[in-house]
């Protein structure tokens, strides 16, 4: 019988997105949008980069 976990017991259509569809909203993603989405990645920036991502 076919399956769709490998050797190693990981499912491999757990997390699929069927990306014919719309997305499905994420109430949370406002909370990391700063973080993910930099200009510039100088070091200045990544310091600053690592401050939010701690806070």
């Amino acid at each position: 019988m076919p399956t769709s976990r490998t050797e190693n017991n990981i499912d491999l259509n757990r997390n699929f997105m069927d990306f014919g569809k719309a997305l499905p909203a994420n109430a949370h993603y406002h909370h990391i949008r700063d973080v993910i989405r930099i200009k510039d990645v100088g070091p200045q920036s990544l310091v600053t980069l690592m401050g939010l991502a701690q806070a």
